[in-house]
C-alpha cells in the first residue's frame, strides 16, 4: 500500500471516529467517552503489540517523544469531546481539522523542512476551505 491510500484510510476512520464521539455525546458526557474510549485504545494497542511483537527500548529520545506525544493527544481531547459535546459536529472537526497548519509550523521553525509554494498555496487553500465549511 502506498501512502496515499494509507492517508485516505486514516482520513475515513478518523472521520468515523469523529462521528462517533457526537453520537456518544448523546447519551453520556465527554468524561464517560474518554474512559470507555481508552478502555478500546488499550485493547487495540494491545493487540498490535502482541501481533507486531516491536522492540521495545525505553531509552533515548524516542520514548520520551511517544510518551509526550501520547500524553498531548489525551490532554487535546478533552476540550475535542467538550466542543464536540456542545457545538455542531461538522464545524468543530472541520477546525479541529487545520491541526497540521501547526505540525507544518513546527516542523518549520524546529526542524529547518523545507516547504515549497505549491505546498503553502495548498495549506492556505485548506484553511480557506476549514472556514468556508464551518460557516
Amino acid at each position: 500500500m502506498n501512502w496515499l491510500t494509507l492517508t485516505l484510510i486514516t482520513v475515513i476512520l478518523w472521520g468515523v471516529w469523529g462521528f462517533f464521539i457526537k453520537l456518544s455525546t448523546k447519551y453520556m458526557d465527554w468524561k464517560a467517552f474518554m474512559a470507555f474510549s481508552g478502555i478500546g485504545m488499550i485493547v487495540v494497542n494491545v493487540a498490535i503489540f502482541l501481533y507486531f511483537k516491536p522492540d521495545i527500548t525505553i531509552k533515548g529520545n524516542g520514548f520520551y517523544y511517544a510518551a509526550l506525544a501520547g500524553i498531548i493527544a489525551s490532554i487535546a481531547a478533552v476540550p475535542y469531546y467538550l466542543a464536540l459535546e456542545i457545538g455542531k459536529a461538522s464545524i468543530v472537526t472541520a477546525l479541529a481539522a487545520t491541526y497540521p497548519v501547526v505540525t507544518v509550523l513546527l516542523s518549520l521553525l524546529i526542524l529547518h523542512e523545507e516547504i515549497t509554494l505549491v505546498q503553502i498555496i495548498g495549506i492556505i487553500l485548506a484553511l480557506i476551505a476549514t472556514v468556508l465549511v464551518s460557516l
